[in-house]
C-alpha cells in the first residue's frame, strides 16, 4: 500500500527551516527601515541655524563693513545673543545627540558676494 502526505517528523523539520528563514529576513529587514532621530534631527537644527544666519546677514549688511574678504565669522551663541536663533531659556542651543553638549561654541561662516548671502556652519 502506497501512503501519500507526509510524516510527522517531516513536517517538523519544514516548519523549524521555515521558521528560521523568517527570523532571519524578519531581523534583517528590521534594520533596513531603523530611523536615527536624533541625527535626523541635528541635521534639521544645523540646517535652521544656517538658515537664519543667512537671512541676519541679508537683513545687516553693515556686519561686513570693514572685514578682510567677504566672510563674517560668528559663534552659534553670538546668533543666540542677537535673538537670531532659538534657544532655550538658559540661552543654549542643545546637542540633540547628546542632551549634556551643546551648539553654542560652534562656528558659523557667512559670506556675502555679489548680493548673495550664504551661511554654512563649520564643524569641527
Amino acid at each position: 500500500m502506497k501512503k501519500s502526505g507526509y510524516t510527522i517528523p517531516e513536517l517538523v523539520v519544514l516548519m523549524v527551516i521555515v521558521g528560521v528563514v523568517y527570523f532571519a529576513v524578519a531581523n534583517k529587514a528590521s534594520y533596513a527601515f531603523s530611523v536615527n532621530y536624533e541625527d535626523d534631527l541635528y541635521n534639521q537644527t544645523i540646517a535652521s541655524i544656517e538658515e537664519s544666519a543667512k537671512i541676519y546677514g541679508e537683513n545687516n549688511p553693515s556686519i561686513f563693513d570693514g572685514v578682510e574678504g567677504n566672510s563674517v565669522y560668528m559663534t552659534v551663541d553670538d546668533l543666540a545673543v542677537l535673538n537670531v536663533i532659538f534657544t532655550n531659556s538658559e540661552g543654549v542651543v542643545v546637542d540633540p545627540r547628546h542632551e549634556d553638549k551643546t551648539l553654542n561654541a560652534l562656528n558659523v561662516k557667512i559670506t556675502k558676494q555679489d548680493d548673495k548671502v550664504t551661511a554654512e556652519v563649520l564643524q569641527g
